[in-house]
């Protein structure tokens, strides 16, 4: 008698994260500040690696085109979702190669030859953040604190210009930081969203 046998996929573990995210965007000409942005948000991973992330505050008030939309990343499936919150609609918006690996960190750099810094009471390796733009050299605009232990960007800050005359100062930040606490799961279910992929191009 023949016995058919069901395969279930492994998935490596990550440690679940909780926690808090803020960022700073300035914006300046010749040196003047034209634009000030804050934003206050959440951000969820669980030991699946899938994390959704979501924008709740700006500017210390509630600004829908902004705080009723999130980001989700299924890592079993290795696809990107934008979530419209409000109409339940998840747009597909890329596709990764693979799934993102835990240790996925140790194999691009030398963790022992980079600076240490601690943010949130995370340790968190210090790396150079480079701009590729078409037709121009690799620029380094700033700084990413990663931690490697827990493949987990703790911290950027960043500067960089564009073709206009401006340039955007951006910090991006992680608090209250609570590693090993599993997020609702109900966050990662789109049962509760129309799904919508990119069509493949007609021939």
């Amino acid at each position: 008698m023949a016995i058919a046998l069901s395969v279930i996929p492994v998935y490596a573990q990550f440690v679940p994260v909780v926690a808090k995210i803020k960022n700073t965007s300035v914006v300046t000409v010749a040196g003047k500040v034209i634009r000030t942005e804050k934003k206050d948000g959440v951000y969820y991973r669980n030991s699946d690696g899938s994390y959704y992330r979501q924008w709740t505050k700006v500017d210390d008030g509630d600004r829908p085109d902004t705080t009723s939309v999130a980001e989700l990343f299924d890592n079993k499936a290795a696809v990107a979702y934008k979530l419209d919150l409000i109409n339940h609609i998840a747009y597909e918006r890329e596709k990764a190669p693979n799934p993102i690996l835990p240790d996925a960190l140790y194999h691009n750099n030398n963790v022992n030859t980079l600076p240490q810094d601690t943010v949130a009471g995370v340790r968190c390796s210090v790396m150079k953040t480079r701009l590729h733009l078409p037709d121009k050299p690799v620029a380094q605009i700033g700084e990413t604190c990663m931690s490697i232990d827990y493949n987990l960007m703790l911290k950027q800050e960043s500067n960089y210009p564009t073709p206009d005359g401006k340039v955007y100062h951006v910090i991006f930040e992680m608090y209250d930081v609570h590693l090993g606490t599993e997020p609702d799961p109900k966050l990662f279910d789109l049962k509760k969203f129309r799904v919508y992929a990119p069509q493949p191009a007609k021939n």
